[in-house]
């Protein structure tokens, strides 16, 4: 995406210089976005959106409750699996992750 130099081409006024790197800034954010994808949160980020562990059975083996008991989830046994009972919400946008 180099610039073209006839592109340039003017009475040389900063005004019209200024309006082309402008352009030129604004398709390299359009570009940026149109590339951008989601990762994993990193300790210490901010949350930018909400984040709920919904009410499902996760086919976790029963030895794992302590996991969810340490985090205050509440969870059930259910066909020698581990269950969630209530959609938990672990993050708001803004917290500290």
């Amino acid at each position: 995406m180099p610039i073209e130099a006839e592109e340039r081409e003017s009475d040389g006024t900063k005004e019209e210089i200024s309006d082309s790197i402008l352009h030129d800034l604004v398709k390299i954010r359009d570009k940026l976005l149109e590339n951008k994808v989601k990762a994993l949160a990193r300790a210490g980020a901010i949350a930018p959106l909400s984040v709920t562990i919904p009410a499902q059975n996760f086919g976790l083996y029963p030895e794992t409750t302590s996991f969810f008991q340490a985090l205050s989830i509440p969870t059930k046994i259910s066909k020698s699996t581990i269950e969630i009972i209530n959609d938990v919400h672990i993050l708001k946008p803004g917290d500290k992750v």
